[in-house]
This record gives structure tokens, sequence and C-alpha cells, in this order.
């Protein structure tokens, strides 16, 4: 059953900022850029010895809620299908606390802290999956003997039958769930 996806007239910097008030702490750690003073290593140095703030030095973008709002802003979220742009949201979500979770050891506040975020803002986004999600390659739902999956890196919903490359057969591991991962393709495997 294919139906068109709504998000009822609201904006993505409107959906970015209820995820990041539901989901708020009483620290301000994801606000904005980490500090390359408070945080040695964090950001990917260049051979020549600049340091590249939008990169981590393992290799992720950097994410913070100030850069999501920006990107919510420019337009960067926007699409005509819900599920890419609710999917694009949860991606830089999901890689700003996997990198406070790689990058923190586990009894540190910021790791703690990235957990709890994880975990406030799970209900959000399941209730904006609930009548906006379907398989980005042919607009259909869940249907009997045919779940949309999620890929675990893009975070867009997808028919395993639908799928146009080969799913990779090491599908790894999924730092945010604690569970085996599932990626859309090998090029997601590999950006995971």
């Amino acid at each position: 059953m294919s139906r068109k996806p709504q998000l009822s007239g609201r904006s993505m910097k409107e959906l970015v900022a209820e995820l990041r008030d539901k989901s708020r702490l009483r620290v301000d750690f994801f606000d904005a850029p980490v500090n390359p003073e408070e945080a040695p290593n964090y950001y990917l140095v260049q051979p020549d010895g600049t340091i590249d703030r939008t990169k981590t030095t393992w290799g992720t973008d950097v994410v913070c809620w100030d850069y999501m709002l920006q990107r919510a802003e420019e337009g960067k979220y926007d699409d005509e299908n819900p599920s890419l742009a609710i999917a694009r949201i949860e991606r830089d979500f999901n890689t700003m606390v996997s990198n406070a979770l790689i990058y923190n050891e586990e009894h540190h506040p910021v790791h703690r802290s990235a957990w709890q975020l994880y975990k406030g803002a799970q209900k959000l986004v399941a209730a904006w999956r609930e009548h906006n999600f379907f398989c980005i390659r042919c607009n259909g739902d869940e249907e009997e003997n045919r779940a949309v999956l999620i890929c675990d890196y893009c975070c867009e919903g997808l028919h395993q039958d639908c799928c146009r490359e080969p799913r990779p057969d090491a599908q790894g591991f999924c730092v945010l769930r604690k569970d085996s991962a599932w990626f859309c393709s090998e090029k997601c495997r590999r950006r995971y």
C-alpha cells in the first residue's frame, strides 16, 4: 500500500528544535562544537597540521545542536518525502550521540549524558515515524511479511526487496542499540 507521507506542514527546523527540547538535559555538552582544548585528538588533523573541525579523528562528521539547527535553516534536511527528511535528522542526531560515546570513556559525564540524550529522543523519533515513514524506493509502508527496515547509517527505510545494492554479508554491531546492525548497502556499512 502506497501513501503520500505528511509532516503537517512543520519545518525541519521545528523538528530539530523539538528533538533538542524534548531530549534536553541539564547540561550543554551537545549545544556547540567540541572545544579542541578540552578534547584533545577529537578533531581530524590534516597532514599540514591544521585542524579539520568538520571531521573527528575516527572519520565521522562533527555534529552538535547548533550545526543541526543551521543545517535545518539552510534546507539540508528538506525533502518532499518526510521519510528522507526524518532520516537525515536522525542520522545527524545519531552521529552526535555516537561521537560522544566513542570519544568519552563509559563513566565520563558526557558519555552518560549521550546515553540519556539518545534514550530521551527515542519516543519522539518513533512518533515522527508513525505516520511518516515509508520505503524510500517504492513509497510503500509496512505490510504483512514486508517490513520497512531502517539502515543503521543513513536511517532511511527500505523494504529488503527494494534495496538496489546487494546487502552486505557482515552487518556489524550497532553501538546505539547495542545489538546487530543492518545496512542498506555496502557504502553505508563502510561509512558506519
